[in-house]
């Protein structure tokens, strides 16, 4: 929280909730935990969309809830997507904590960008050969970190991510916040 609260006054802030925030802290601990983040100015998209203006331009942000690769259906993201037309004067990005999501159901939508989470970076980097585990994909994930081309021939960025993975700690695979350059997409 204290990360948003440096970041607000640049710029606003939005999210999705990821396996630790939805299902260990508020479903089971801190029901507080969506108007915390609130008060500290993040903007928490759970299967919703927010346009945002800037100058001439628009940006469709469209914030998937689903905390497991399995939870599409199940956390309301199926219905959400399937419903809610994608702008095509805005620049559209999905938003959505499992990267396997995107290559199992978000890139049959329409979209410009995706991102992620989730993974950090497979745990253990191995030089050459990249990630060595992922909870969804197993050993040598393929969707662990950086930039990827989906089926739809879209770019799919993954943050490797600022907190640890216990119990396993990182190994060669330093915690990242990732600064996206939309011009560059």
């Amino acid at each position: 929280l204290n990360l948003v609260s440096n970041l607000t006054p640049i710029a606003p802030c939005y999210g999705v909730m990821g396996n630790h925030e939805d299902e260990r802290i508020y479903l089971k601990n801190d029901k507080d935990l969506l108007r915390k983040f609130e008060e500290a100015g993040l903007n928490i998209l759970r299967n919703a969309q927010k346009t945002i203006q800037i100058g001439p331009d628009k940006i469709q942000l469209l914030g998937i809830s689903s905390t497991t690769r399995y939870g599409f259906e199940e956390y309301g993201a199926k219905k959400f997507m399937d419903t809610t037309p994608v702008d095509p004067s805005a620049y559209s990005i999905v938003i959505a904590h499992v990267p396997i999501l995107f290559a199992e159901h978000i890139s049959n939508y329409d979209f410009d960008l995706g991102i992620a989470g989730h993974v950090h970076g497979g745990i253990v980097n191995i030089p050459r050969f990249g990630g060595l585990y992922s909870e969804e994909e197993g050993f040598f994930p393929t969707y662990y970190g950086g930039r990827n081309i989906l089926s739809n021939q879209k770019p799919l960025i993954i943050s490797r991510g600022l907190g640890d993975s216990r119990p396993i700690p990182r190994i060669n695979n330093m915690p990242e916040l990732v600064v996206i350059d939309v011009n560059w997409y």
